[in-house]
């Protein structure tokens, strides 16, 4: 999904938070955007439930460098459950 807001493209990253595993790559990959919660699984900085999907959390951020550290973290995500869209 992209989103304008003014001239700053916005990407959306997804979490499928209940089947996270909590390897930690994600933090490690990108963190400012990742954080290790009391669960022992990631969570999205500014995350939010994502309506219509049980245990999923998803955030919007602006397309700069920080775009490529979230694709890393969806491309070695050990269990695919992240999921950069609008790029």
């Amino acid at each position: 999904m992209m989103n304008y807001r003014g001239d700053l493209m916005t990407y959306e990253v997804q979490q499928d938070h209940d089947s996270c595993i909590g390897c930690e790559k994600c933090v490690y990959l990108c963190p400012d955007h990742w954080s290790m919660g009391d669960d022992g699984k990631s969570h999205l900085a500014n995350g939010e439930p994502l309506e219509g999907k049980q245990g999923w959390e998803h955030a919007f951020y602006e397309d700069d460098a920080s775009i490529e550290c979230d694709k890393e973290a969806e491309d070695q995500c050990p269990v695919n459950v992240i999921f950069v869209t609008g790029h």
